[in-house]
C-alpha cells in the first residue's frame, strides 16, 4: 500500500535508457517511511518478468526493508508505481536494480543514484579530494581535503580522516573538532599522509554529530615505487 499523502510530495527523476526512474519523495523524516518508485518504459521493446529491487549505498544510515517487487510486463510507454518501506537515519543514496527479459533476451540494468534527504539535516560532506595525482611515488607527502557544508546551525561536529593501507592497516590520520557552523556555511579541513607502501590507499572521511554518523566520503591514491 502507498500512502496517499505522498501524491503531492517532491520527486526526483533520472533516466537510463530504456527506463525513466522517478523517486518520491526526496525528503523523509527520521524513522520508518514509504518511498515510491515510478518506472516508465521509454524504449520500444517489451520488458517482462522483472525483479525490481531498491538498494541503499549506506546501509548504516538507510535500510530498505521491502527490497524486491515483481512486475510481469512493462510495455513501451507504460508506467508502474512501486512502494518501498525504508528505515532512515541520515541522508543517503538509493539505486535500483532490474533483472528480467527484454523481449526474449535476458536483461539487467542498474539505475543512476538517487539521493533521499532525511530530516532534520545537520551537515554534509560537500567533497573529499586527495590533493595529488592519482599515482604518486611512495614517500611523497600528500594532503587530503574535505569540504563540510552546514545544513542548519550546528556545533560540536567531528570530522575524521582514515587511510586504508595496501597491507591492511586502517590508520587514523586526523580527528578535527568543528566548534560551530552557521546554516549555509562551508568549511575546508584537511589531513596529511606520507604513503610508505606501494599499492592502493583508500582515504575515508567521516562526519559525526556526537556518535551519530552524518556522512562519509572516499578518495583513492596509488603509491608506486619511488
Amino acid at each position: 500500500m502507498i500512502p496517499m499523502d505522498m501524491e503531492e510530495s517532491e520527486s526526483l527523476m533520472r533516466i537510463k535508457f530504456p527506463i525513466q526512474y522517478e523517486l518520491q519523495p526526496q525528503m523523509v523524516d527520521t524513522g520508518t517511511s514509504w518511498v515510491v518508485l515510478n518506472l516508465k518504459n521509454i524504449g520500444n521493446e517489451v520488458l517482462s518478468n522483472l525483479d525490481i529491487r531498491l538498494h541503499s549505498t549506506d546501509t548504516y544510515n538507510l535500510i530498505v526493508t521491502s527490497i524486491s517487487k515483481f512486475v510481469h510486463r512493462l510495455e513501451p510507454n507504460q508506467e508502474v508505481r512501486l512502494g518501498y518501506q525504508v528505515s532512515a537515519y541520515s541522508s543517503s543514496w538509493l539505486y535500483t536494480t532490474i533483472d528480467g527479459f527484454k523481449n526474449d533476451t535476458r536483461y539487467h540494468t542498474e539505475s543512476p543514484l538517487m539521493r533521499i534527504r532525511v530530516l532534520p539535516e545537520i551537515a554534509e560532506l560537500a567533497s573529499v579530494f586527495a590533493m595529488a595525482k592519482p599515482q604518486i611515488p611512495a614517500g611523497e607527502r600528500i594532503r587530503i581535503e574535505a569540504m563540510v557544508r552546514a545544513l542548519s546551525d550546528c556545533e560540536n561536529l567531528t570530522l575524521e580522516f582514515w587511510a586504508d593501507k595496501p597491507k591492511g592497516e586502517f590508520e587514523e590520520l586526523a580527528s578535527i573538532k568543528i566548534a560551530e557552523m552557521n546554516e549555509g556555511e562551508v568549511g575546508r579541513y584537511g589531513a596529511e599522509i606520507t604513503p610508505s607502501e606501494e599499492g592502493m590507499y583508500k582515504i575515508t572521511t567521516y562526519l559525526y554529530d556526537g556518535i551519530r554518523r552524518l556522512d562519509s566520503g572516499v578518495d583513492h591514491v596509488v603509491a608506486t615505487r619511488a
